[in-house]
């Protein structure tokens, strides 16, 4: 759900390549209507509906270095 309570649906997978060679494979969500939200502009710089971007694989990454961080 998004913070306008609408949902966020999964739209389609994703696969980019940086310019090092790696391989990073994404989920992407998207908002089913963000024409009329009155928070669009706090919540997306985006010309149409609010995407987001995620992969498991770095999430876990990142939660593991913030814990090594923290301890």
């Amino acid at each position: 759900m998004c913070p306008n309570n609408r949902k966020v649906l999964f739209k389609r997978y994703s696969t980019r390549t940086d310019k090092n060679g790696f391989t990073r494979e994404f989920k992407i969500y998207e908002c089913e209507d963000c024409s009329d939200c009155p928070l669009k502009s706090r919540c997306s710089k985006a010309a149409g509906n609010r995407q987001v971007h995620y992969n498991p694989i770095y999430e876990e990454l990142k939660t593991k270095a913030k814990v090594n961080l923290w301890s």
